[in-house]
């Protein structure tokens, strides 16, 4: 169900996603950032927290179109693997993997986590919690956006970390970081109507735009 969701066409997600075509909340470290710094913000915020060193091996569950692969191995200098669900999200990491000029081993694989066992060094997951199991949302997010997902509460994670023994040393809340995200992709969608609806169909378009807007007043 989840390769549905991110199997729209790229170009329609490309429509209102910044150039890394990051698809999870911004980090605006300061006002004036643009949409593309903000995301570029977030994945050094989130790759920072890993002690990675060059040669490493990181694993990101859930990946979307690779962008904090491509950031950890420029950054970083580490062999990389990404786990997707989507056919269209595989296939463009795989193109931006190959243009890379690196030594090391970039990957791409079709398949969710639990069908991962290749030891890894660190692992990161951003915003892929969702699509993990069983939990109530509203209908218009269950039905519409995440079929059969879930996106689990803050101690629901600290439990389950704890039970496979790892532990939570620090919690961030970015509540308005993602209000504004939401903001500015509506904003960007609304900007390409007829381009949105030309390569997908005004029925998807109106989704998302409900979808957008109606998130951001979450937060």
């Amino acid at each position: 169900e989840s390769q549905s969701i991110y199997d729209v066409s790229d170009e329609f997600f490309a429509l209102f996603l910044d150039p890394t075509m990051g698809y999870t909340c911004a980090y605006f470290e300061r006002d004036d950032m643009t949409l593309e710094e903000a995301q570029n913000a977030k994945f050094d915020l989130a790759l920072g927290k890993l002690g990675l060193e060059p040669g490493m091996t990181l694993l990101d569950i859930g990946c979307g179109w690779g962008a904090t692969l491509r950031r950890a191995v420029e950054k970083y200098d580490v062999n990389v693997v990404g786990l997707t669900l989507s056919e269209n999200q595989a296939e463009h990491v795989q193109k931006t993997f190959d243009a890379m000029d690196t030594t090391r081993t970039r990957r791409v694989l079709l398949e969710g986590w639990e069908k991962f066992d290749e030891p890894v060094d660190r692992i990161v997951s951003i915003g892929a919690f969702e699509h993990f199991g069983r939990i109530r949302f509203t209908r218009f997010i269950y039905t519409e956006i995440f079929p059969g997902g879930q996106l689990p509460a803050q101690e629901d994670i600290f439990h389950c970390a704890q039970e496979a023994a790892f532990t939570v040393e620090k919690v961030q809340l970015l509540r308005e970081h993602y209000a504004r995200t939401l903001n500015m992709w509506a904003a960007n969608l609304a900007a390409n109507r007829e381009k949105a609806i030309a390569i997908q169909s005004e029925e998807v378009y109106d989704r998302y735009m409900h979808y957008l807007t109606g998130c951001e007043k979450f937060f």
